[in-house]
């Protein structure tokens, strides 16, 4: 295969795989590696964990890689002996670990949680279960192993960077899309827009997720790109039992089926997704419109039997996407609003997956005609049809060309596959933005849904996370290919024991191996953790390609969307400095604790889905970023940001205040307890270790968060809640108020009855909050005993609570049946705009 500059390429061999480069590679070590062990019961697991830390001991010698390798290589022996009747009753562990430090304290906590009489996640610290799997379920054990492949919109810039720079196979599926791309007459290199260089000035030109999605190679791209993440899947011998497409995708899942040969195939595709593209005349696509609906499709379903309104996408739950002629489009959401139904309009129509674009591919096409096609040998299902591919090769043929003219059936398929056995979910492709719908789909199933690459965190990182998780549930799999071109070494515990014993403390159980330095380390941090939804993408795509095929070029349509808008693009710019909340003067004021409270609006978050995940990378760590994209419903995500937004800022004016350091929001780190008590992970600060209290609220648009130094002036929690007046329903206080309420609040209940049980309900949860329990348990338990005349200061007393006590390392300890909180708690409440702000602190 020849290169545009003459050089080449390694062709496909006839079984479908790459010819992989024989050369070493300079970047042997990692920045994190997976560690994988089982044994028959937990007391053998536990000793092998401990027996390791003690081998490990406290030699700083040892090369992390080395060691992955070494206990990997065991584990994958000790299964080899191993009758395949035995294997289901195995207990497993996975360990992410960024250090030989790192590894010893995780092999400590996981030793010491499966001698606990609790459960094992219960006896990890929160913060650190999410390097640690453990299998422990026997019906996803058991289950079938899917891989889910994306569509169009799961490109994102500098997607597989740091993969191609340690798997040379895969830069190669690259350098074919490439030369692919040049046999078609394409002016330009994929890659060159995959993997934008940097501006001048430093900053990365302005690719997304939506100009990727525009080019004439997009399906190709991202089809050759899951077939790059599934060919380094089949080297490390893990096979799917069920492979789905979702749009675009499904030709992914017919290539990998073995019903298509891609050599065959790509050359078709590229052709295909250009004619695709440019299908829809621009006067057709300006009668059209199309809805976001959030809710299910069952509630809609009744709406939609009528003309020119179509099913475009059942996306999961609680989001369905509508499209179809203007006047319909626009009468149904009207009918949504009306009926209490959360809708939002789009801006461009996206009419592909209906009937509007029946026939958009032609099955009497020539190049079609002489497709060759074979029966799938994984079973392969459709995400158009919801059902497995036929075996029939005409058939299969029919069915792709009718792929765009049907919704995509993703919630249907999903349930239909977890009814055929499947229990395992893999999201096969770049970015990862299937895996919260399979979640939200499957919510309360046995099930594990899983990405092998994320836009927000590194490629290597996710795949050892991927493989951790995979392991832990049973899936076969051989991670030598990790260490193929690493050099990696066998470590002798037992000549590093003697060597310990003689003081030889600076003598290797193996030949000491030079590191590299920093090689290509600027190239690695160009790499985007740009993150959009599927529905918004496709919008996206739209926009690009009603301005691309009326050759109204602007160079500004390009422009990162941030720059948009200047109170960002000063957050961006000085992230230490700037502040998009705005603190609450009017409670730190009259607190009688030194506490900062900072609220926000809605309105300060860009309305446009793709543009606010872009603005969200710049806010929040890696690990929140991955919350963040885990939310499905629009709404509930955007309340989510906008109160970590404030909570994030509270605490970085806190600190700001009381030791004159600067912090960004990307410093400050907040993740949920198993209550979803909202924590601040330890921030150091010189010799200090700050675990500031936090507390969050959001309603109507508005978040509000307050917080304060932990211990100080003897503050042992803290809690806020924002409501908004209204009336309540009756009997609503019964519900609020104990008999002793009822009789002491009387009048007022008679007086100023929604006044009161607003501000009472607020209060209530404010101090619940400030408690560690919220509202979770009966109300009545807060006992307001105290009201001043303008309902703004009152007490209440705590009535057999328990609370959660935070410990100085930000980990939760286990609930107390006794509480540290006083016979009664100040309560404060304020009225902005009818918004009423209510705090406690004790």
């Amino acid at each position: 295969m020849t290169l545009p500059d003459g050089g080449q390429i390694k062709a496909f061999t006839a079984d479908q795989q790459i010819a992989e480069s024989e050369r070493k590679s300079l970047l042997c070590n990692w920045e994190t590696e997976v560690f994988c062990f089982l044994d028959q019961n937990a007391t053998g697991l536990a000793d092998q964990l401990q027996l390791l830390s003690d081998k490990i001991g406290k030699s700083d010698k040892l090369a992390l890689k080395d060691l992955a390798f070494t206990i990997n290589s065991k584990t994958k022996a000790k299964i080899s002996k191993l009758p395949a009747s035995s294997m289901i009753a195995q207990l497993r562990l996975g360990l992410i670990c960024q250090s030989v430090d790192d590894l010893k304290t995780k092999l400590s906590l996981a030793s010491a949680a499966l001698q606990s009489r609790k459960s094992f996640y219960e006896a990890i610290p929160l913060a650190q279960t999410k390097e640690i799997y453990f299998g422990d379920n026997i019906e996803v054990t058991t289950g079938k192993l899917a891989f889910i492949l994306p569509g169009l919109g799961a490109s994102y810039p500098n997607m597989l960077a740091d993969l191609c720079l340690h798997f040379p196979d895969v830069k190669e599926v690259f350098d074919f899309v490439d030369d692919l791309a040049v046999k078609a007459g394409s002016t330009e290199l994929p890659s060159q827009r995959i993997f934008p260089p940097r501006n001048l000035n430093g900053t990365i030109s302005a690719e997304t997720s939506a100009t990727l999605a525009a080019m004439d190679s997009a399906v190709i791209t991202v089809l050759m790109t899951e077939w790059a993440l599934f060919m380094l899947l089949q080297k490390l011998k893990i096979t799917p039992d069920v492979l789905l497409g979702v749009s675009t995708g499904e030709f992914a899942a017919l290539v990998m089926s073995d019903a298509i040969d891609i050599l065959s195939a790509a050359p078709i595709f590229y052709h295909l997704s250009t004619s695709v593209a440019r299908s829809i005349p621009q006067e057709r696509l300006a009668e059209l419109r199309s809805l976001q609906v959030l809710a299910p499709y069952t509630v809609i379903k009744p709406y939609l039997e009528r003309a020119n309104v179509y099913l475009s996408a059942d996306l999961s739950e609680n989001q369905v996407l509508i499209s179809g002629n203007k006047i319909a489009v626009e009468d149904l959401a009207q009918e949504f609003e009306t009926a209490g139904i959360q809708a939002y309009m789009l801006p461009s129509a996206i009419p592909y997956h209906t009937p509007l674009v029946e026939g958009i591919i032609d099955a009497d096409r020539q190049e079609i005609l002489d497709l060759e096609m074979n029966a799938p040998q994984i079973s392969a299902w459709s995400c158009s049809t919801a059902l497995p591919y036929p075996t029939d090769p005409k058939a299969i043929k029919e069915a792709t060309t009718q792929l765009f003219s049907r919704p995509i059936l993703f919630r249907e398929s999903i349930e239909a596959l977890y009814a055929d056995g499947v229990r395992k979910f893999v999201e096969v492709g770049p970015k990862g933005m299937l895996i919260g719908f399979i979640s939200e789909i499957l919510s309360g199933k046995p099930h594990l849904a899983i990405a092998s690459n994320r836009s927000a965190y590194s490629a290597i990182l996710q795949l050892n996370h991927m493989l951790a998780a995979l392991f832990c549930q049973g899936v076969s799999m051989d991670l030598d290919y990790l260490y193929a071109l690493r050099e990696p070494k066998i470590i002798d515990f037992e000549q590093l024991r003697e060597s310990t014993e003689d003081n030889k403390s600076s003598a290797l159980p193996y030949p000491v191996q030079a590191e590299e330095n920093e090689v290509i380390s600027s190239y690695l941090q160009t790499i985007a953790n740009f993150q959009k939804q599927l529905v918004n993408v496709q919008e996206e795509i739209m926009s690009s390609y009603l301005r691309i095929s009326t050759n109204e070029y602007n160079e500004n349509d390009y422009m990162d969307p941030i720059t948009l808008d200047p109170k960002w693009q000063e957050y961006i710019a000085t992230p230490e400095s700037c502040y998009l909340s705005g603190a609450v003067s009017q409670i730190q004021e009259e607190s009688e604790q030194p506490i900062v409270c900072r609220s926000i609006k809605d309105d300060l978050l860009p309305t446009d889905e793709g543009t606010l995940a872009l603005c969200a990378q710049h806010v929040l760590t890696p690990s929140e970023t991955q919350t963040f994209e885990s939310w499905s419903n629009v709404k509930k995500r955007r309340e989510w940001l906008l109160g970590r937004i404030a909570a994030k800022e509270a605490v970085r004016d806190l600190v700001s205040r009381f030791f004159d350091v600067a912090l960004s929001s990307t410093d400050v780190e907040i993740y949920a307890d198993e209550n979803g008590k909202p924590i601040v992970s330890a921030i150091q600060i010189d010799d200090k270790q700050l675990s500031p209290l936090i507390s969050i609220s959001h309603k109507n648009g508005v978040a509000v968060a307050i917080t304060a130094l932990e211990d100080q002036n003897n503050c042992r929690g803290i809690g806020v809640d924002v409501e908004i007046i209204e009336s309540k329903e009756d009997g609503f206080e019964n519900l609020l108020l104990s008999d002793s309420e009822l009789a002491q609040f009387k009048e007022l209940l008679v007086s100023k009855r929604d006044l009161l049980l607003s501000k009472m309900w607020s209060v209530k949860e404010a101090v619940g909050k400030a408690l560690g329990n919220g509202l979770s348990s009966n109300p009545k338990n807060l006992h307001i005993v105290f009201a001043d005349p303008q309902l703004t200061k009152f007490q209440v007393k705590p009535m057999h609570l328990a609370t959660i006590a935070t410990s100085k390392t930000g980990t939760v300890s286990e609930r107390s049946n006794v509480s540290t909180a006083p016979d009664t708690i100040q309560a404060s409440c304020i009225v902005v705009n009818e918004t009423i702000i209510s705090w406690a602190i004790f």
